[in-house]
C-alpha cells in the first residue's frame, strides 16, 4: 500500500500537537522546572515573580514559582510547617545568662560561657584559675621561677597548700598561669582574691625578731601590671577589681614580689582565685559618682562622709574635713577605664577647698594620680589618667594628708574640701600616655608632679625658652641649710616588652650645681654635678614592663649644710640598651 496522504485539516492538527509536545518536554516536571530550566516567555516577561527559594515556571501561559523543598508561597519566602526552615533560631530563642546559643546544627542549644558551670536552668561561675590552693592538682598548673615551690603538705591561712618564695631569688621569683577568660558582655564584675603570709626580721639585737609583715605583690594581667597591690597577710583576703583587660581569650597571670631585701625572710602565697564581685564597676563607670545612690563609698581616717547639700548645686557629695593633724580623711571608692578608651581618658569631677591647700587623688595603694589646689568656688577638674590604667579598674580615693612641713599630730589644721560628679571622660588636652607632662609645660602642672618642700623650695619655671631644654618649661629644686630636702614626684607607665631594645628606663635632662653637702638623687641614683642639660636615666627590672613607675627626683643637704639647684626637663620613658632585658 502506497503512502497515505493527510488532508491539509490534519496536517495542521499534528502540526498543534507536537508543538504543546515539545513545550512540555521543554518544561518538565516540577522538580525539573524547580531547577530553573524554563524558557517561558511568561517567567521573562514584566510582572514575573522573583522566586526567593524556587524557579520561575510557565503553566498554560502564566508565570508561577515552584518551591524548593521546605519552602511554599508565591515567591517561596515561606517555611513549610515541620521544614528545617522552620526550626526554631538563636535569634529566636533566650538563653539563661552567661551561656550562648548555637544553631549551625539547625536546632538552637545553649551552652554556658567558659567559666560557668550549669546549676537547673542557671549558669554559675566555678572559675578560671587552675590548682588555686597550690596543691599541686593538676600537676604542673602553675610555672614557677626563682625557686618557687609548691608544696600541697603545708595548711595556708585558708585551706592546704602553699607556693613559698624563696627569697635567696626574690627577684626571679613568680608563679603564671594562662587560662581562657569570658567575653565582658557574657559575664559578671569579677575580681582576683588572694590570700598570702610572710615573715620579715626586725633587726634587734641577738639576730632579729621575725615577726608577720605585709610586702606588696605584683600583679600581672595579660601583660599590663598592677603594682603594688599590698597583701594583707594571715586570714584576710586581699581583693582588686579586674578591668575589661582581664575578660576575653586566654588571659596570663603572673605574680611575683614587688620588694626584695635581707629582711624578707618568708613569702608565700596561699590562695589565688577570680570570685564575683558585684561592687565592681563596669568600664567607663565611677560607681555611684554622683553620690545620688547607695554605696560606692567608704571612709577612713577622721572627718570623712558622704552628705546632702554638699556637692554641687547643693546636691549629695563627697566631704573631707580635717580639724587637726593626722586626721588623714578619706573616701575610697572604684572607677574602670575602657581597654580601648576615650582617645584621652580623663577623670573629672567638681571640687571647691580650702584655699591654699591640697587634696589628692590616689590609685591602688595610695599611688598618687593627681594633686588638686583648693579654691574658693565649685570648679571642674580635670585629671588624665596614665596609660597603664587602660582596661583596668583600680581604687579610686580621695583624700587630705598633712601637706604642711612643719608641725605634730593634734596639732590644729582646719580645712576641707568638697567634690561632685566623679566621671571618666575625654579630654583633648590629655595628650601624654606614658609620662604626663614630663616637659613640664601645662599650666597645671603642679596636679602631676607632687612636690616637698622640707626647707627646700620646688619652681614650675613655664616662661623660659633660653632656660629649658626644650619648649619654656622645666623644674628648678632649690636647697639651702642643713638636713633640708626638697623634690618632686610622679607616676608613669613603662613600655611594654620589646625584644632586642633593652630594658624599661624613665630618661630625663638635667642640670645641677656642684655644691659641696647638697645631694642630687633620682630615686636611687646619685647625679653627680653637671653644668649643661645632660641626659640620665632609671632603669627598671624588664618584668615591670607595663607597669606603673614612680620617679622621685631631689635636692638635699645633709648635716654638713651647703647650698645649690638642681633643674630637670624632657622626662620620658624609653627602652634603654643599658638597662638589662
Amino acid at each position: 500500500m502506497g503512502p497515505r496522504t493527510l488532508s491539509p485539516l490534519a496536517v495542521l492538527a499534528l502540526a498543534i500537537a507536537g508543538c504543546v509536545a515539545l513545550d512540555g518536554l521543554a518544561g518538565g516536571d516540577d522538580s525539573t522546572r524547580a531547577s530553573g530550566r524554563s524558557s517561558s516567555r511568561a517567567c521573562s516577561a514584566a510582572g514575573a515573580p522573583k522566586c526567593e527559594h524556587g524557579s520561575c515556571v510557565d503553566e498554560d501561559g502564566s508565570a508561577r514559582c515552584a518551591c524548593d523543598a521546605g519552602w511554599t508561597g508565591a515567591t517561596c519566602n515561606e517555611c513549610s510547617v515541620g521544614s528545617v526552615c522552620s526550626a526554631p533560631s538563636c535569634a529566636e530563642t533566650e538563653c539563661a545568662a552567661h551561656s550562648t546559643c548555637n544553631d549551625s546544627s539547625g536546632t538552637p542549644t545553649c551552652a554556658c560561657v567558659v567559666g560557668y558551670e550549669p546549676a537547673g536552668s542557671d549558669c554559675v561561675w566555678k572559675g578560671v584559675v587552675r590548682d588555686p590552693t597550690f596543691e599541686d592538682s593538676p600537676a604542673g598548673a602553675w610555672t614557677v621561677t626563682g625557686g618557687v615551690t609548691i608544696d600541697a603538705s603545708v595548711k595556708g591561712a585558708k585551706d592546704p597548700g602553699l607556693a613559698e618564695l624563696k627569697t635567696a631569688a626574690c627577684t626571679e621569683a613568680g608563679v603564671k598561669q594562662s587560662f581562657a577568660m569570658p567575653a565582658l558582655s557574657t559575664a559578671e564584675p569579677l575580681a582576683m582574691e588572694i590570700h598570702a603570709r610572710g615573715t620579715c626580721q626586725l633587726p634587734f639585737i641577738g639576730g632579729g625578731l621575725n615577726i608577720p609583715c605585709a610586702r606588696p605583690i605584683s600583679v600581672s594581667i595579660a601583660g599590663r601590671g598592677v603594682e603594688p597591690f599590698s597583701l594583707l597577710y594571715g586570714d584576710g583576703s586581699n581583693r582588686m577589681c579586674l578591668g575589661e583587660r582581664a575578660f576575653g581569650g586566654p588571659i596570663e597571670l603572673e605574680l611575683f614580689p614587688s620588694l626584695c631585701g635581707s629582711s624578707v625572710k618568708s613569702l608565700a602565697l596561699d590562695h589565688v582565685a577570680i570570685v564575683t564581685a558585684p561592687e565592681c564597676p563596669a568600664p567607663g563607670i565611677v560607681t555611684n559618682g554622683d553620690f545620688e545612690g547607695v554605696g560606692g563609698w567608704t571612709v577612713s581616717g577622721t572627718g570623712a562622709e558622704v552628705a546632702a547639700s554638699v556637692g554641687n548645686q547643693g546636691s549629695r557629695g563627697g566631704r573631707l574635713h580635717s580639724t587637726k593633724r593626722c586626721d588623714n580623711p578619706r573616701l575610697t571608692g572604684a572607677f574602670s577605664i575602657p581597654l580601648a578608651p576615650p582617645a584621652r581618658p580623663a577623670l573629672t569631677f567638681t571640687a571647691k577647698g580650702t584655699v591654699n591647700r591640697r587634696m589628692r587623688v590616689y590609685g591602688n595603694n595610695g599611688t598618687v594620680l593627681g594633686t588638686i589646689a583648693g579654691t574658693a568656688v565649685y570648679e571642674k577638674v580635670s585629671l588624665c589618667m596614665p596609660e597603664y590604667l587602660n582596661g583596668m579598674a583600680p581604687q579610686l580615693a580621695f583624700g587630705l594628708d598633712d601637706d604642711q612641713p612643719d608641725g605634730s599630730c593634734g596639732d590644729p589644721d582646719d580645712y576641707e574640701f568638697v567634690f561632685d560628679d566623679v566621671k571618666v571622660e575625654d579630654d583633648p588636652a590629655c595628650t601624654d600616655a606614658h609620662v604626663i607632662d614630663g616637659g613640664f609645660e601645662r599650666a597645671d602642672v603642679a596636679r602631676y608632679w607632687q612636690k616637698t618642700e622640707s626647707g627646700g623650695s620646688v619652681t614650675f619655671v613655664r616662661s623660659s625658652p633660653n632656660g629649658a631644654k626644650s619648649g619654656s618649661g622645666f623644674v628648678r629644686l632649690t636647697q639651702s641649710g642643713c638636713s633640708r630636702t626638697s623634690s618632686v614626684s610622679s607616676v608613669t607607665t613603662l613600655p611594654a616588652k620589646a625584644s632586642g631594645k633593652g630594658g624599661p628606663a624613665i630618661e630625663f635632662f638635667y642640670k645641677a650645681t656642684s655644691a659641696t653637702g647638697i645631694t642630687y638623687r633620682a630615686n636611687a641614683t646619685d647625679l653627680p654635678p653637671a653644668t649643661d642639660w645632660t641626659k640620665s636615666r632609671v632603669c627598671f627590672s624588664s618584668r615591670r614592663s607595663g607597669f606603673s613607675a614612680s620617679i622621685t627626683l631631689a635636692a638635699s643637704a645633709g648635716d654638713t649644710c651647703g647650698a645649690g639647684s638642681l633643674s630637670i626637663d624632657d622626662v620620658r620613658t624609653v627602652h634603654d640598651a643599658a638597662c638589662p632585658e
